[in-house]
């Protein structure tokens, strides 16, 4: 049996009659004892308020389909049990490698060159202009540097020093730095202990098989040893800061790039590669998701009219309201349609959806992707969706 014949199958014994278009496919390394792994988005349109994919995989002499139809509500809340049946779906026998028991290596300088070349090859494939990488064993710093460039169009490289935005990371590094004023003996344990420290690790959410979530840290214990962990996203930039506690072991990445979040996700199971003598498999994974990453973008790109369709946009009222999320106000210069709101402003893309609906989507720098519906010519409206809500703009 072939991947499309298993594919086929997958749909035929769930949903014989479904019709959704595929919009991109994936093809994953090898991971956790599967092979031939090909991920299928489909094409939905926002009326529907789900999405669709599929994942078909091989181990021995059978293949496994998942199929993921999802409202897009239920995504949202439930990702974590999704999370948690995924990470349990293993082939028949089958163990993950596990570091648990195994002493650490020192990160001496063939291992902190490994890791040099792995960010070096992931920066280049992933695109991301810069990265900053700083790494300590048993309290001191073993490496600190940077690689890259500081911003797109200049030649300096991002050091140690570099600053950049760290967003949800601030929440560790604040607990750190009054942890060491109270070593430094300017502020009282009334506010800061190790037990407190210490409890912020204990799980609250478990979002997945072998992770969890405590007070602004997460706990992975997939390859049998604890990483701590927290990241940092904004618009352009990704970060993690990340330790071992029974090694010993920390290190902190930074990103400047929208693709570094894939090299920052990576970066811990290279670590553990690294101090364990683990199988290589992070390059992979980076390279996939290198490929998935732009793969994805030029489908979507594939999609959109740009400028948007003239007729479309002749079709829009020259203002809209929402009680909750203000007014837009429609422009268009040549060519182009601008939508206003207020705060920001956007030019927009068009879109014709799988139902026969019109869509037109934000293409501004830093604030892509915002999706609004038209409503039928009657009407006159533009809904605008999160996993969550719904907010109807209406004419006025």
């Amino acid at each position: 049996m072939s991947r499309k014949t298993a594919l086929a199958a997958g749909w035929q014994a769930y949903k014989p009659d479904a019709k959704w278009p595929v919009k991109v496919t994936h093809d994953l390394p090898d991971k956790d004892g599967w092979s031939q792994r090909r991920v299928y988005e489909y094409r939905t349109s926002p009326n529907e308020k789900r999405g669709v994919a599929a994942l078909v995989s091989y181990s021995a002499s059978n293949w496994t389909v998942v199929i993921e139809n999802l409202a897009d509500a239920v995504a949202r809340k439930r990702g974590a049990q999704v999370a948690l049946i995924l990470g349990r779906l293993l082939p028949k026998g089958y163990s993950r490698e596990s570091f648990a028991g195994k002493k650490a290596n020192a990160l001496d300088q063939a291992r902190i060159a490994e890791l040099v070349r792995f960010i070096e090859s992931g920066q280049k494939v992933l695109g991301v202009p810069g990265v900053a990488f700083g790494l300590i064993q048993d309290g001191k710093v073993v490496f600190a540097d940077g690689f890259g460039t500081k911003e797109l169009g200049r030649s300096d490289k991002p050091d140690a020093d570099t600053l950049l935005m760290v967003t949800s990371n601030t929440k560790a590094m604040t607990t750190l730095l009054i942890a060491k004023l109270v070593d430094e003996h300017r502020m009282g344990h009334t506010y800061i202990s190790k037990e407190p420290l210490l409890e912020r690790r204990a799980p609250q959410v478990y979002i997945g098989k072998d992770v969890s979530y405590g007070m602004g840290l997460m706990v992975d214990t997939t390859y049998g040893v604890p990483v701590v962990h927290h990241g940092g996203d904004l618009v352009g930039y990704h970060s993690d800061m990340m330790w071992l506690p029974l090694q010993g072991v920390g290190a902190v990445i930074l990103t400047n790039g929208d693709p570094g979040w894939l090299l920052r996700d990576q970066i811990r199971r290279k670590l553990l590669e690294v101090l364990f003598d683990g199988r290589h498999a992070a390059d992979a994974q980076v390279n996939a998701g290198a490929k998935s990453f732009y793969s994805s973008l030029a489908a979507d790109r594939k999609l959109l009219t740009i400028p948007a369709d003239g007729n479309e946009s002749a079709k829009l009222a020259k203002c809209y309201a929402n009680s909750s999320l203000g007014e837009i106000t429609v422009s268009t210069s040549g060519a182009s349609t601008t939508f206003d709101f207020g705060e920001w402003k956007s030019e927009v893309a068009s879109r014709k959806n799988p139902d026969g609906t019109m869509s037109f989507i934000t293409i501004a720098p830093g604030a892509k992707g915002f999706e609004l519906t038209m409503g039928s010519r009657s009407k006159r409206t533009l809904t605008m969706r999160d996993a969550q809500h719904e907010y109807v703009f209406e004419k006025r």
